[in-house]
């Protein structure tokens, strides 16, 4: 067995044979790691991460990093989201014995090392059980909170999915589809003109600058890469509606949208969602994510919040929990 670190030449290549074929790592490419880092630019990263392969096939990989706050807080994370950590499903259990043995072993001496004040692990809850590393970070005195999110399964035939929608999102994404002109644009599509007009809307939607110019430069490097893709929706020749949306091989994530206030007696936002829907199927995905669910009765979510819960189901799909599981002094 080896350990593969970044600095390794082939890290990527090993990456890609596991990370880039579960739902758990279409947010952990190296440019979404390099959109990470620089949306949390205030803070300061080291990384951590590795994978341990058998046979130069990679069984266990984990993406992880120390996150150095500006109040000088230590975070071992994923880049400021949730420890990756994916296990191979094409590995006897003898073997995956042996590996997760040598993953403790590694981990230990990352904590070692280390010394955080805390940690956060996003545990999938694949086959409805708690991951390895989730067994471990309980054991370690970690609390777990549900997080809820939203899924549509995409093997479904489209007319089925259709049939998913709310009732009343059919004949808004009808509207749009006739109303709206709808680009999508992927690698061989897109430009940099293009980026820098869906960033200007976002601007002007949310009434100041969010995020850094680079951030949205590395989403078009991002496209360009083939990891994933933006719609942009014009009423008549003006940009008023845009959605950007992350992949891999098997999952689509819807990342962010955004629609002019003025015009929310129009539903902008509908098609572009439909259409990315229809378009991650057609890419062979098997998932499309629309994200996070709140609850009026589970935290302290605002109306806007609840809202946009509620704007997130209307296109379908299932809640799925996972366990949000964080470890601190």
């Amino acid at each position: 067995m080896d350990i593969i670190k970044p600095n390794n030449p082939f890290f990527s290549d090993y990456w890609n044979k596991l990370g880039d074929n579960k739902i758990e790592g279409t947010l952990y490419s190296p440019l979404n790691i390099k959109y990470s880092t620089e949306y949390a630019n205030q803070s300061s990263f080291k990384d951590y991460s590795f994978i341990i392969t058998e046979n130069e096939t990679p069984i266990i990989t984990v993406i992880i990093s120390l996150e150095t706050t500006p109040e000088d807080k230590k975070v071992l994370s994923g880049f400021g989201r949730s420890i990756c950590y994916i296990e191979s499903d094409q590995v006897d259990s003898n073997l995956l014995k042996k590996v997760r043995k040598l993953f403790s072993s590694e981990f230990d001496n990352i904590l070692k090392e280390t010394a955080p004040n805390s940690i956060f692990y996003q545990d999938y809850l694949n086959n409805s059980a708690l991951s390895f590393l989730g067994n471990y970070l309980m054991d370690m005195g970690a609390t777990a909170n549900p997080y809820f999110t939203r899924m549509q399964n995409l093997s479904q035939p489209e007319e089925q999915l259709r049939q998913q929608l709310r009732k009343s999102y059919k004949s808004l994404v009808n509207w749009g589809s006739k109303n709206l002109n709808l680009r999508l644009l992927d690698s061989k599509t897109i430009s940099l003109k293009d980026m820098e007009a869906f960033r200007q809307l976002h601007i002007q939607v949310a009434r100041r600058e969010t995020r850094s110019a680079k951030s949205w430069e590395i989403q078009y490097e991002t496209v360009k890469n083939n990891e994933g893709f933006i719609v942009l929706g014009y009423l008549e020749k003006e940009l008023v509606t845009a959605g950007y949306f992350i992949q891999n091989s098997v999952s689509c994530y819807y990342g962010v949208g955004a629609s002019i206030r003025e015009l929310f007696d129009k539903p902008l936002l509908h098609s572009v969602i439909w259409q990315a829907i229809t378009h991650a199927k057609k890419q062979g995905c098997s998932f499309f994510e629309t994200g996070e669910q709140l609850y009026s009765n589970f935290g302290s979510p605002t109306s806007k919040e609840l809202g946009i819960s509620k704007f997130k189901r209307g296109f379908g799909g299932e809640t799925k929990t996972r366990l949000n599981i964080n470890w601190s002094k």
